[in-house]
């Protein structure tokens, strides 16, 4: 993803792609971006991390940038 044009992940979206949501106060967004860190490839050094919410369901959205590479 990250040696490509980039994307989003989304955090608190079921395997179905029903919304579970994210508890936004108990979520651990270093756990979060470490997790990111490990399994993309090339390592991103900067994450943009913000919250997506209706009000009822919270949803951590990942911002995995595009490499510079392809980005040329």
């Amino acid at each position: 993803m990250a040696d490509t044009r980039g994307g989003l992940l989304i955090y608190g979206v079921a395997n179905d792609h029903t919304v579970i949501g994210v508890d936004w106060e108990k979520a651990d967004l270093r756990q979060y971006s470490q997790w990111v860190r490990n399994h993309v490839h090339p390592y991103l050094p900067d994450l943009v991390m913000f919250r997506l919410t209706d009000g009822a369901e919270s949803l951590v959205v990942v911002d995995v940038p595009a490499s510079e590479i392809n980005s040329r």
